[in-house]
C-alpha cells in the first residue's frame, strides 16, 4: 500500500507539474505508469529505513509519512533537474526517516519490531540463511 496516491500529489503539486514530470508522450495528460512507478520507488526508499525499527508497510500510514512519501516521489519524478525546493524537501525526508531509523524519532502508529530484525507484513514462510558460498532459502524458516 502507498503511503501516498495521486490525488494526493496532484493536490500538493498540481497537475500540470505532474503531467509536465510525467508526460513522455506529449498527451497533455499526467502518464499514471511513470507516476506510479515513482510512487513505489518512494515507498521502497522508505520502507528501506523504516524496517529497521518497525513492520512495513505502515498502516495506516501517519499524516506526516504521507508528507514525506510526496516529497520523495516528486523528486524521483525530477530525475536530475531538480530545483533547490525539491532538493531540500528530499534531503529533508531522508534526514527525518534516519532520525526514526536511529531511534531519535519514533514513528507513531507504527508497529515496532519485537526481535529488532528487519521486517516485513506477509513475509511468508522462509528464512533466508547467509552462507558464506550462497544464500539459501529454509521451508517454515527453520535451518
Amino acid at each position: 500500500m502507498p503511503y501516498v496516491d495521486i490525488d494526493q500529489l496532484i493536490e500538493r503539486y498540481g497537475e500540470s507539474e505532474l503531467i509536465q514530470l510525467t508526460d513522455r508522450e506529449a498527451s497533455g495528460f499526467i502518464e499514471h505508469e511513470v507516476l506510479n512507478r515513482a510512487i513505489a520507488d518512494a515507498v521502497a526508499e522508505i520502507d528501506s529505513y523504516l524496517s529497521a525499527r518497525y513492520v512495513v508497510p505502515v498502516t495506516p500510514a501517519p499524516p506526516v509519512l504521507a508528507l514525506h512519501a510526496a516529497n520523495i516521489t516528486r523528486y524521483r519524478l525530477y530525475e536530475d533537474d531538480t530545483t533547490e525546493e525539491v532538493e531540500r524537501r528530499y534531503r529533508d525526508a531522508l534526514s527525518w526517516l534516519r532520525d526514526i531509523r536511529d531511534g531519535r524519532q519514533p514513528l507513531d502508529g507504527a508497529v515496532p519490531l519485537s526481535n529488532g530484525a528487519h521486517g516485513r507484513a506477509a513475509g511468508g514462510d522462509r528464512e533466508m540463511i547467509f552462507t558464506d558460498s550462497l544464500w539459501a532459502q529454509t521451508p517454515g524458516g527453520s535451518t
